[in-house]
């Protein structure tokens, strides 16, 4: 099995109320979610991963399949004994949760969607994508995580996170602490170009979705935009002030949009 770690914060089998499991995007950790679980307004259980190679999961075995599939399988296995719960997963954590709701629907209650797509569909750009993580992979490998990580930050994608300079200096220190031998497998096997595409399968999504993203990213709201037009059920939110970090650069808008879904879309 695929190594996780996992941190609970509040649970406990005989109490009652409603349980966020969180999913971190690449590079990130669950300490990426603790400063938003610490101050969420509303009366919730928590679980905090560190998905495989990431944090202080233990390095991903060489001899382990490495894909969407079993990724999902794993975590299921994981959370076993929570039974029902709400799913919140940005970037590479929100592809996951898509596809782990969508094979898993009986165990997720609602999901919460942060700045990711559901795959590539197209031929040749999913062959572009999962050749640019394959380089991507070859620069950790030949210039070290700490080097590449300067490297990413610098991307379009996190443009806005440079107007919190203090922020961005703290984040590329944690990701600087992952396993500098699994980051280059995560970055080319679970490439968007490699994982199966979803978008025709977002219509038989059942869960209550909430779809969130920042103004300031450049490529994720048109991506939700058309993805909040398929999935029933879902909400789509543009945070004005943040880019494709919505929970760093704006947390307490975050934890607004997302307790205002919770209150309605929990079961009673």
């Amino acid at each position: 099995m695929l190594p996780w770690t996992l941190y609970s914060r509040g649970y406990k089998k005989d109490r009652a109320a409603p349980l966020c499991v969180f999913l971190h995007g690449w590079m990130g950790s669950h300490s990426d979610w603790e400063p938003i679980v610490s101050q969420m307004p509303i009366e919730m259980s928590y679980l905090l991963l560190d998905l495989p190679g990431h944090g202080k999961s233990v390095p991903i075995p060489p001899q382990e399949s490495l894909d969407f599939d079993n990724l999902a399988d794993s975590l299921h296995e994981h959370l076993q004994e929570y039974q029902r719960y709400t799913l919140v997963g940005y970037s590479m954590g929100g592809r996951l949760a898509l596809y782990y709701t969508l094979k898993y629907p009986h165990a997720v209650d609602s999901l919460i969607l942060e700045s990711c797509q559901p795959g590539i569909q197209e031929p040749e750009a999913r062959l572009s994508r999962a050749t640019l993580d394959t380089q991507r992979a070859e620069q950790i490998v030949e210039a070290g995580l700490s080097q590449f990580v300067e490297h990413w930050y610098k991307a379009p994608l996190f443009r806005s996170l440079h107007q919190q300079p203090n922020q961005l200096k703290q984040l590329q220190r944690r990701r600087e602490q992952n396993h500098e031998s699994s980051m280059p497998r995560t970055s080319r096997e679970l490439s968007p170009g490699r994982q199966p595409s979803l978008w025709n399968h977002l219509s038989s999504l059942s869960a209550p979705t909430l779809l969130l993203t920042g103004k300031q990213d450049p490529k994720y709201p048109t991506l939700m935009q058309l993805m909040h037009k398929q999935i029933p059920h879902s909400h789509l939110k543009i945070e004005p002030h943040a880019g494709h970090n919505v929970h760093l650069e704006t947390p307490e808008a975050w934890q607004r949009i997302v307790c205002d879904f919770l209150t309605f879309s929990l079961p009673t």
